[in-house]
């Protein structure tokens, strides 16, 4: 029989989040990288364990972890924002400016949506 992957525990992303917030970013890193363990592409782990680092001050391991993390779940524009935040600090300003503008371009997207749902429930009632 294949080995099968331990699953993380429940809450644990929520839990590193918290971590996080709360400026413990060394414990919101090992939430992060125990969700990255069992599934690699968890696009959010990636996302957050990039912010981790950016607060622990490891600028190139949180790159590479925002980076990764626009490249499976390239929709959040906060995550665009926060990628291109890290790119200025490293001096890549043409990815930051690629990124600035990919979370604007978002930024206007979801306020379209929002206008078309609005619409949509108005014409509803």
């Amino acid at each position: 029989e294949p080995r099968r992957k331990r699953l993380p525990e429940p809450g644990l992303l929520n839990r590193g989040i918290r971590a996080l917030r709360s400026g413990q970013a060394e414990a919101a890193a090992t939430s992060f990288r125990q969700l990255l363990a069992a599934n690699r592409r968890h696009a959010a782990s990636h996302h957050y364990l990039g912010v981790a680092l950016l607060h622990r001050g490891e600028l190139q391991q949180a790159l590479r972890h925002l980076r990764v993390s626009v490249r499976i779940q390239p929709f959040h524009q906060s995550w665009h924002d926060n990628l291109a935040a890290a790119e200025m600090i490293q001096g890549n300003h043409e990815a930051m400016e690629q990124h600035r503008s990919r979370a604007e371009w978002l930024r206007t997207r979801e306020a379209e949506a929002a206008a078309n749902a609005a619409g949509l429930v108005a014409q509803a009632n």
